[in-house]
C-alpha cells in the first residue's frame, strides 16, 4: 500500500508485508542527491525544519501518533520494522547506519546500495517488469563500456614495454581490478539490512 493518509495531514509513503513470513515494513523515503542525511535536522531562519535529520522522520514520519494509529488499523498491530530510503548519509554509512537502528530501531538504507543489488540480480533478459528491463538496460551498456575500457587497458599494456616500471605497474593494476569487477569495499546498507532481519527472527 502507497501513499496512506492519516488524519492530521500524515501521509505513510509505503506499507508492504512478506507474504512468506509475515514480516510488515513501513517504509519511508526521501531520494536526492542533493541531500545526506543528518543525525538533527537543521533549521531554517524562522526555526522550521529542514526535515533532513533522522530525529525529525523519526517523531514526525514513523513514531507520530496519527501515523502509529493508522499502521495498527491495517495491520493489526505494531511489531513492523521502520525502514528510511535516502541517497547517502552525512556520516559514513558503516557507524551512521548500525547507531541510526540501535538508538532509533529505524533501518536507513541507501538507494545506490539499492541499484547496485538490483543491478547484480539482473541475470534474465528480456525481463516484463519495467524497473528491472530498465535495470537491465543500464546493465548492458556499462558492461559495454566495461568491455571497451578493459580492452583500451590491456592494449596499453601491450605497447608499455619500454614505460617506467611504476606506470607499468599502474596499468597492470588497472587491468587487473577491471577483470574483477568494481566490487564494492564497504559493508553496504542492505546488507546490513538483511544482517538485522535475520538477527530478529532468531530472536523469536
Amino acid at each position: 500500500m502507497t501513499n496512506i493518509r492519516c488524519v492530521h495531514g500524515k501521509e505513510i509513503d509505503l506499507l508492504a508485508m512478506n507474504p512468506t513470513n509475515g514480516e510488515k515494513y513501513h517504509v519511508e523515503s526521501r531520494i536526492s542527491t542533493a541531500f545526506k542525511l543528518k543525525e538533527r535536522a537543521t533549521r531554517k531562519r524562522n526555526g522550521t525544519s529542514h526535515k533532513d535529520g533522522l530525529d525529525y522522520f523519526k517523531a514526525e514520519k514513523f513514531e507520530h501518533q496519527a501515523v502509529s494509529t493508522r499502521i495498527k488499523e491495517l495491520f493489526g498491530d505494531l511489531n513492523y520494522s521502520k525502514v528510511l530510503v535516502v541517497y547517502d548519509t552525512e556520516k559514513p554509512t558503516e557507524s551512521f547506519i548500525p547507531k541510526a537502528f540501535k538508538e532509533s530501531g529505524i533501518q536507513i538504507l541507501l538507494m545506490k546500495d539499492i541499484i547496485a543489488d538490483l543491478k547484480e540480480q539482473v541475470k534474465v533478459k528480456g525481463s516484463r517488469d519495467d524497473i528491472m528491463r530498465f535495470i537491465e538496460l543500464i546493465v548492458f551498456e556499462e558492461r559495454e563500456e566495461w568491455k571497451e575500457s578493459l580492452k583500451q587497458i590491456e592494449q596499453a599494456v601491450k605497447n608499455a614495454k619500454n614505460l617506467p616500471n611504476d606506470k607499468r605497474k599502474s596499468l597492470l593494476k588497472a587491468s587487473q581490478t577491471l577483470k574483477k569487477g568494481f566490487n564494492r569495499d564497504r559493508k553496504t546498507s542492505t546488507q546490513i539490512f538483511r544482517e538485522n532481519i535475520k538477527a530478529r527472527h532468531n530472536e523469536v
